[in-house]
């Protein structure tokens, strides 16, 4: 377990993981996930059999976990994320920091997150990306209930939308 940064006075320590950044409460803040896209159908964007609309698929919303076959893999605490709100404010588009070979982007909201029991935080990497944010309690969850975090990535893959690149 970390330790909370001495510098971050909106550190949070809950279910003993230490979630810093400061929480976003407006429902309607977009989070904007930059996926890879890659030859596995898994990853890239799939039409929702309901709307008809292209979203992402639940693959796209997984941490990364611990591998016993890889020790030195990177690990997620938390998904990473844009923070839609700060790219407006900094006059840049939602897709930022995306290339349009290698990646689409994904939004969901903090609603989206929230009705899953998940929280939202803008967690800024500076001085590279002050628009940074993180969603926790996947990894949370995924040790806990298996069958929960599925159905959380699910929906958040269903209530995605794919940001366009003009955007």
């Amino acid at each position: 377990m970390s330790s909370p940064p001495e510098s971050n006075e909106n550190a949070e320590t809950l279910a003993g993981v230490v979630r810093t950044g400061q929480k976003l409460t407006d429902p309607s803040e977009g989070l904007l996930r930059r996926v890879r896209r890659t030859p596995r159908a898994q990853y890239n964007p799939i039409a929702d059999q309901t709307t008809g609309r292209f979203r992402a698929p639940a693959a796209a919303f997984e941490p990364r976990f611990p591998d016993l076959a890889n020790p030195d893999k990177i690990v997620d605490e938390a998904l990473s994320v844009n923070v839609e709100s700060f790219l407006r404010t900094a006059g840049l588009p939602l897709t930022w920091g995306a290339e349009l070979r290698k990646h689409y982007v994904a939004r969901v909201t903090v609603a989206d997150c929230t009705r899953q029991d998940l929280e939202a935080r803008h967690d800024p990497i500076l001085p590279e990306n002050p628009h940074h944010g993180l969603i926790w309690g996947l990894v949370e969850m995924h040790q806990i209930d298996e069958d929960r975090y599925e159905r959380a990535i699910d929906a958040l893959a269903r209530a995605s939308t794919i940001v366009p690149y003009n955007a």
